[in-house]
């Protein structure tokens, strides 16, 4: 039984390591990657999602508006527009399941921390 335990040590030591290693790359990654750096001076984005928002979208030419980001990783009601009336559907849920839950952490962040509001010019 001590061996197995200890070889289960073992194996969760190595675990973390590569965690750690995997971590520091990804920071590298959007230390030199511009459109992570322009995605990372979003307030509560970190190296993780700001990868994660480069590698789905690059530069983000294929959107015209925000809203259609928003819409594409499924965070806005669907709209259904006729005659100049909108019709708001529920929320579509399309796109990336990791990035909406990375942008929902984002926003969960930054919504639970109301003292630093005003460093990000909102709430005021």
């Amino acid at each position: 039984m001590r061996r197995v335990l200890i070889g289960l040590r073992n194996d969760w030591h190595e675990a973390d390591e590569r965690i750690d290693r995997m971590s520091r790359e990804i920071k590298e990654g959007s230390r030199s990657e511009e459109n992570c750096r322009r995605i990372i001076s979003i307030p509560g984005v970190g190296p993780m999602t700001s990868t994660a928002m480069g590698a789905a979208i690059g530069k983000g030419e294929a959107f015209d508006r925000r809203r259609d980001f928003a819409a594409w990783v499924g965070l806005v009601p669907e709209q259904f527009s006729t005659g100049g009336r909108k019709i708001l559907g529920s929320i579509t849920k399309r796109g990336s399941r990791d990035l909406r839950m990375l942008l929902v952490w984002v926003a969960w962040i930054i919504m639970t921390r109301p003292h630093l509001w005003p460093n990000f010019s909102f709430g005021n």
